[in-house]
């Protein structure tokens, strides 16, 4: 068995891989237009266009612009991904498979007049202000006592 491979044969091979390269870079260019084609099905299956400004992705509806105040002078909720808005007097139990899960959140009042707010979280009511860090574990009540606030 030689180690050496004659010039003769290495040209044989290179033309044989050349005339499978037009159906490598055929079948390349189809799955790549495949996965484009899925990528931006599940973009608009998720995103749905409620009114100008407002979008719809997991049945929570989010605002385009940062804009708190309407048209009128009152207080809009601008939501960004993955915040929760809490209802006043509405419990919410953190777990890992709930709506609230352990770790690090962000308190921000829902109304632009009232910097300080009411929540309680565990057993104990609380006096929180706006944008002010909090940190819930497994099992504790989360719920908003005189303003709805937003856990971000």
């Amino acid at each position: 068995m030689s180690y050496f491979v004659s010039v003769s044969e290495l040209l044989a091979n290179y033309t044989n891989l050349l005339a499978l390269e037009p159906y490598l870079y055929i079948t390349f260019g189809v799955v790549l237009i495949c996965f484009v084609a899925l990528f931006i099905y599940r973009i608009k299956r998720n995103r749905k266009i409620v009114k100008d400004n407002v979008h719809e992705i997991g049945k929570v509806r989010y605002t385009n612009e940062s804009n708190a105040i309407t048209k009128e002078g009152e207080t809009n909720l601008t939501y960004n991904t993955g915040d929760i808005l809490l209802e006043i007097n509405k419990s919410h139990t953190v777990s890992k498979k709930g709506l609230i899960k352990p770790g690090k959140y962000i308190v921000l009042s829902s109304n632009q007049n009232e910097k300080k707010f009411n929540m309680r979280v565990g057993k104990y009511v609380r006096e929180y202000e706006h944008n002010q860090e909090i940190i819930v574990s497994e099992g504790d009540e989360v719920c908003a006592v005189n303003i709805p606030v937003i856990l971000r």
